[in-house]
């Protein structure tokens, strides 16, 4: 039988082992601000070119993505999920160009 402290114990763990993989998921993809992802595909169809997402002239960087996932996750209880989109949130808005959201940046 599980005690209340035990689930929410089990909880932060699932939480923190997310927060470690998305650190770990950011380092791999993402580099320095300005220079193109590790992977870095071209999918016009949903308006991504080399990796950078543009809705019109918006430019919808990693953190907004990360935000509407951790919603998500954390109304259908998928603590790691929440975990990995807390860290790609918290990279995300590492960078200084993090709310720049009109301005195209070229490519380093």
């Amino acid at each position: 039988m599980l005690y209340p402290t035990d689930r929410s114990c089990q909880e932060l763990v699932q939480v923190i082992f997310g927060i470690i993989v998305g650190y770990m998921i950011c380092n791999y993809l993402y580099n320095n601000e300005g220079e193109c992802p590790t992977i870095a595909p071209t999918i016009p169809m949903i308006g991504m070119v080399n990796g950078r997402q543009n809705i019109g002239p918006l430019r919808i960087h990693h953190w907004i993505w990360g935000t509407i996932l951790l919603v998500i996750a954390m109304i259908h209880d998928m603590y790691i999920l929440s975990g990995i989109c807390f860290a790609f949130i918290c990279n995300g808005l590492s960078y200084e160009d993090c709310f720049e959201i009109y301005k195209h940046r070229d490519m380093k």
